[in-house]
């Protein structure tokens, strides 16, 4: 060890930056590969055998003259490694460029098979050495056959490189980075066989790594992107969903409502009246604030929201809008007006429409890990088959009860019996 040539130590140094290198996007694709879908669990398996592939080789430099019992296994070894990972490489990387470029069922076989070829060839050679050897000085030196070893790597790599060249179209700017990880390996593999004595193929393999690593990361900003439009596009349109909902709240029949019933209380009950202006006022203030809000809001504010429009409601229809509580949850969030949105559906389609009013009932309770929203009515009810789950605005509080918190809405009429809509939330863990 303390004799190495200046060769070995020049190549060696390489090597092992380059497993360093290597190392560096292995942890990279370990911590990211579910968001690389399918592609992490190839990355990982790529990197790995490459970083395994250069510690060999730099052991196999570091070990090379050392006659002692550790130098004899290690340059044997680590030799080894260095001829077998190559091929393995090989097939990892083509199922990983297949899911670019398809067609994997008609050629990945034939890849496979070479590449086995390859390893088999390097199996043979620990027994009946007639690719490569070692002398007395425990020192790697060429067999007259060597060049049939890396005859299968060259054959695998230029099948690839053809076919990749074909489906070039398929792989889109993809192609530049794939191509040149067969590219640059197969050149100097072809250099190697004619210069003895330096690693140009493992120092061509880090090269492409890098490249690759570069690639991934530059594809991997680009999904950060995509996802952050698509984020905010859905904050955008939830927004939107949110202003539309509270201006069905105050839009001008309902305000003319509320201040024509007032008006008629200013003669037959001041101290009615009175209570009218506060509520209302209350109410108008909270659809302005709710507006404001872009996370869930505790469903103790939802109903108190709800409970001044159903006591505006009430001041209309006085006996015929008769309203029901259970409330057993409060701790949890929802979406600002999904209640809201329910309980006015269930006042202006199914009890108003009745002549003799009827009764709207609030239910709040937990099932199992979820929060449960009931908003039942004996009104008028109506025929799912004919109207559908999704009509009233109901589409719209579903897709923000999904997007916002997970939560579902479910919906249940029965004409001439009423309407039940049920709102599940997912609790909060801890709670």
């Amino acid at each position: 060890m303390a004799n190495l040539e200046v060769k070995q130590i020049v190549m060696a140094t390489m090597e092992v930056w380059g497993a360093i290198v290597t190392a560096i996007a292995l942890f990279w694709a370990l911590i990211s590969r579910k968001q690389l879908g399918e592609k992490g669990r190839l990355i990982v398996e790529l990197f790995l055998c490459t970083s395994v592939w250069l510690i060999a080789d730099a052991a196999a430099w570091i070990f090379r003259g050392n006659v002692s019992e550790l130098g004899y296994y290690m340059v044997r070894i680590s030799n080894f490694f260095s001829f077998v990972m190559p091929h393995i490489l090989i097939t990892i990387y083509a199922v990983y460029v297949s899911r670019y470029i398809g067609d994997e069922d008609y050629w990945m076989p034939k890849v496979h098979f070479i590449a086995t070829i390859g390893i088999g060839m390097v199996v043979v050679n620990q027994f009946w050495p007639v690719f490569y050897s070692f002398d007395a000085q425990n020192r790697y030196y060429r067999l007259p056959l060597l060049w049939l070893i890396d005859v299968p790597g060259i054959v695998a790599s230029a099948y690839m490189e053809y076919k990749l060249f074909r489906k070039r179209a398929a792989a889109g700017n993809s192609f530049s980075f794939l191509f040149s990880f067969y590219a640059l390996p197969f050149a100097a593999t072809l250099v190697q066989a004619v210069i003895y004595g330096y690693s140009f193929l493992n120092i061509a393999v880090t090269v492409s790594v890098i490249l690759l690593f570069l690639h991934l990361l530059q594809e991997q900003n680009g999904l950060y992107i995509q996802q952050y439009n698509e984020m905010m596009r859905q904050k955008e349109e939830l927004q939107d969903m949110r202003f539309r909902l509270v201006k069905s709240q105050v839009q001008p029949h309902f305000i003319f409502n509320c201040l024509n019933t007032i008006y008629f209380l200013c003669d037959s009950d001041p101290g009615k009246a009175k209570t009218s202006v506060g509520v209302f006022s209350k109410f108008l203030r909270g659809s302005l604030k709710i507006m404001d809000s872009d996370e869930t809001i505790p469903f103790s504010m939802e109903i108190e929201h709800v409970e001044q429009y159903l006591r505006l409601e009430q001041m209309r229809f006085e006996e015929r809008l008769r309203v029901e509580e259970d409330i057993r949850e409060w701790d949890f969030e929802i979406p600002a007006l999904t209640v809201q949105v329910l309980a006015e559906n269930a006042v202006k389609h199914g009890i108003c429409k009745k002549p003799e009013g009827g009764t709207l009932k609030i239910l709040a309770f937990r099932r199992d890990d979820q929060a449960v929203v009931r908003v039942e009515d004996d009104g008028v009810g109506f025929d799912m088959s004919e109207v559908g789950a999704d009509s009233t605005g109901l589409r719209t509080t579903r897709t923000r009860l999904q997007n916002m918190c997970g939560g579902t809405l479910t919906v249940e009429s029965t004409p001439g019996v009423g309407t039940a809509a049920e709102i599940c939330v997912p609790m909060k863990k801890g709670l």
